[in-house]
């Protein structure tokens, strides 16, 4: 963040500046398991998609050689 000092004065103003502050660094730190969370979903629907074409392609095989 690098901020020394407050841009604003009056302390209702700057209290609405270290909110901002403190908004940044949370969205900065949680940034990545946003992006590391969306990633594990798409691979855990395509780990779900590839599993249910493999059983219906199975389940298909099995009616065909009946």
């Amino acid at each position: 963040m690098g901020a020394t000092y407050f841009l604003l004065r009056g302390l209702r103003k700057v209290t609405g500046e270290v909110a901002f502050f403190c908004l940044e660094y949370n969205i900065e730190r949680i940034h990545p398991l946003f992006l590391g969370f969306g990633k594990m979903m798409e691979l855990m629907l395509a780990s779900f998609l590839l599993k249910y074409v493999f059983i219906m392609r199975a389940m298909t095989q099995g009616e065909k050689e009946a």
